[in-house]
């Protein structure tokens, strides 16, 4: 591993080059001058500080060059900084070929450039820089010398802004406006529902008016009387085997006089009991005992403008729904 080679490269390319446990070299450009009416070309120098820092870019650089970790190169350059001061310990200077030699005055670190110094040998060695491209355009001009970027764009015209662009936003924008003020008048004198009356949702086409007792002329009350229909609101469904419907309002009928059973109990309480719930709707409701564990629950209806059968049909939908309900001979 040439770590001579590498350093002199790395100074050339990067105009300095940080060496642990020495110091840094800085390649310093002296401009073109004139000497006794002749034109000097421009020079380099090399100074050294020996104040160094941790800079992982030389052993980043050697590491690629020779195809190993950047620790391994690290290692390397402790070795050569090594050997650097064990030379001059014994009094010799270090010499770095192409470039110039460590020395030590008045007993410090220092580096003296060689007095024919040439650099062309490592420029050689370096990849060639990328070459100068020049795009043009009618409207603007690309320019690139490795040194400045350039785009001029003086000539550019600008576009103007398209009134497309700014009139469909804000005709969109008026349109929900529109939307919205309409919507809202009319949620805002939409009538409210009225409902006054519930039938039954099972089957209605086959009975239109329900079976009612006589004596009854306004709307018979539901059996639960904290249930209440207004008009903003629908009461809540029950279970259709339990709950009483409601019975709108008809006409007295002529028709022949009736009794119904409909339901039956096993128990003489359970079957009073039911009796007085619906004498409390103002049903003419009683209590028929057929033996010692079958007591019938019996509505009287005076007076009727159907067939038995439609009735008796009517009444095991709103009142026994799926039970037996049959008439009392």
């Amino acid at each position: 591993m040439d770590l001579n080679n590498y350093i002199a490269l790395y100074l050339v390319k990067n105009k300095y080059c940080s060496l642990p446990g020495l110091g840094t070299l800085q390649l310093n450009k002296v401009p073109t001058a004139k000497n006794s009416g002749n034109v000097m070309p421009p020079e380099y120098t090399i100074s050294f500080k020996n104040v160094g820092s941790i800079d992982d870019q030389l052993p980043h650089f050697i590491g690629l060059k020779e195809n190993i970790s950047t620790n391994n190169a690290s290692n390397a350059l402790s070795v050569f900084a090594r050997e650097v001061k064990e030379e001059l310990a014994e009094g010799r200077p270090y010499v770095i070929d192409g470039l110039g030699r460590f020395v030590t005055s008045n007993g410090k670190l220092d580096f003296v450039q060689q007095s024919d110094l040439d650099l062309g040998e490592f420029t050689q060695q370096l990849p060639a820089p990328p070459t100068p491209t020049v795009i043009s355009t009618q409207n603007n001009t690309l320019t690139n010398n490795n040194d400045d970027l350039k785009v001029n764009h003086q000539n550019s015209p600008k576009q103007p802004m398209s009134i497309g662009k700014i009139l469909v936003p804000v005709a969109l924008i008026a349109a929900l406006g529109v939307g919205g003020y309409y919507a809202f008048n009319y949620l805002k004198n939409k009538p409210a529902v009225d409902v006054t009356a519930v039938t039954d949702s099972t089957n209605t086409n086959s009975v239109s008016t329900p079976i009612v007792d006589s004596t009854l002329t306004t709307a018979t009350p539901v059996a639960n009387p904290t249930d209440s229909i207004t008009k903003s609101a629908v009461p809540k469904p029950t279970d259709s085997a339990t709950a009483i419907a409601p019975v709108a309002n008809t006409p007295v009928a002529n028709g022949p006089a009736m009794k119904v059973v409909i339901q039956t109990y096993k128990t003489e309480a359970e079957a009073n009991k039911r009796v007085a719930s619906l004498v409390k709707l103002s049903k003419a409701a009683s209590m028929l005992k057929a033996d010692s564990a079958t007591y019938h629950v019996v509505i009287s209806l005076p007076n009727t403008s159907n067939t038995a059968e439609k009735v008796v049909d009517s009444l095991r939908r709103f009142y026994n729904p799926g039970g037996k309900v049959f008439e009392v001979k």
